[in-house]
């Protein structure tokens, strides 16, 4: 079936340039950008925007955070926190708000 093969296909070559996208933020950028700009497409792709401002409910926990960026929970913790006393983000238990996508994108150093 040629339609078939031609989804395959193009299933395999999206799943390939994502684990090269993914090589390549590791290689290419700090651990400190690596979970900024997770968080930014993360909310981007997920969340809901409200106003000038996105919404993700329910958010991921910092230890999930840190295994997909590749790092420890205490460095998403301390990024996370530094990122919510700049007026950034603002997080609890059962959601997170991006106030400044552009700025949340621009410290990870990487475009959307």
């Amino acid at each position: 079936n040629p339609q078939m093969y031609a989804d395959l296909m193009l299933n395999i070559s999206a799943s390939l340039n994502r684990t090269q996208e993914r090589l390549r933020r590791l290689t290419l950028l700090s651990s400190q950008q690596r979970v900024i700009h997770f968080l930014a497409l993360h909310v981007k792709k997920s969340g809901r925007p409200v106003g000038f401002e996105y919404v993700l409910k329910p958010p991921l926990t910092h230890q999930e955070i840190g295994n997909i960026a590749g790092v420890g929970r205490q460095t998403v913790t301390t990024i996370m926190n530094e990122l919510r006393r700049r007026n950034i983000i603002h997080f609890t238990r059962q959601y997170l708000i991006v106030r400044d996508m552009d700025k949340l994108f621009e410290l990870s150093g990487m475009k959307y």
